[in-house]
């Protein structure tokens, strides 16, 4: 019987890993320092059998004894460990887990394989989820421009305020201990921001209809080179988000953490409008708003 888990990786989106009731309990490292070898842990091969991801390790502070980590709430055993006879304390162990995209997440999180035991950090990121869906399908987004190393990408993040900004404040509150258990990541609303925004931007694209285009129309012979602006639109709606813009371009005058400076978002009946040259104003009326309502750009 399988035990399966879930936290959230700054750097590689929804991780999965599970405790596997078959194995040995102890672990035949004594070593307390370095973190050690999960003794019960399920394997690569065991996680991508009820979900395809890519493989990886992580390394988790777990409630454990000297010689093993405690079994979860959700792990079943045909017989029993015996009763403990020390004190608990948080202990480094490496698990086997798989990787999903936000996207690919969504889809794990709202799906629930046969046989497996779901733990408590599973239900709360499909709560995640839902959360990120429905702020989608209210309307509750903007565009942003965002910069990493890898250069500029187009993203789309949730706009929270009055009752989604209590739900979002309800939500890190909740956010149960091993979700948080990867060592210097531990802090629920870094984790719950990082979570909800990347799923909000995968509900987001998964919401535009087919063959969407947000850039004007355009006379004449397409240039072999969009501008930033048009090609930041066009990224709204490709699948990663990922466009080509040099660093002399106007997205330079954008923020990295939000909708470009030139973005004044103002509520409009659950809508979203937009105005400020360069920047074209219609990306944001192209998902689904509150009470069936559109923004006209």
């Amino acid at each position: 019987m399988l035990a399966l888990h879930g936290f959230w990786s700054l750097q590689s989106g929804l991780c999965l890993w599970a405790e596997d009731s078959a194995p040995a309990v102890k672990s035949r490292s004594q070593a307390m320092r370095s973190a050690r070898p999960h003794p019960f842990a399920a394997s690569a091969g065991a996680l991508a059998a009820i979900h395809a991801g890519k493989p990886a390790e992580a390394v988790l502070l777990l409630p454990s004894l000297r010689t093993a980590p405690l079994d979860s709430p959700e792990l079943v055993r045909i017989t029993p460990r015996p009763p403990a006879r020390s004190k608990d304390a948080l202990l480094p162990w490496t698990v086997a887990v798989v990787t999903l995209d936000a996207a690919a997440a969504l889809t794990a999180l709202s799906e629930r394989a046969p046989g497996v035991r779901y733990g408590a950090s599973l239900g709360y990121l499909a709560d995640v989820a839902a959360f990120a869906g429905e702020l989608v399908s209210r309307g509750r987004v903007l565009p942003a421009l965002m910069r990493d190393q890898a250069g500029a990408f187009a993203r789309w993040r949730p706009f929270l305020q009055g009752p989604d900004a209590v739900a979002m404040h309800a939500l890190a509150g909740a956010m149960p201990p091993v979700c948080r258990a990867v060592p210097g990541h531990d802090d629920p609303h870094e984790l719950l921001t990082a979570a909800l925004g990347a799923m909000v931007d995968a509900a987001a694209r998964e919401a535009l209809p087919g063959g969407l285009s947000l850039t004007p129309p355009r006379r004449g012979r397409r240039p072999a080179r969009l501008t930033a602006a048009e090609a930041w639109l066009a990224a709204l709606c490709s699948p990663d988000g990922r466009f080509d813009a040099d660093r002399d371009e106007p997205t330079n005058r954008a923020p990295t953490n939000g909708a470009p400076a030139s973005w004044t978002p103002t509520a409009a009946g659950g809508g979203w409008s937009s105005c400020c040259s360069p920047w074209p104003t219609r990306a944001c009326s192209c998902l689904p708003r509150e009470h069936g309502r559109t923004t006209a750009a």
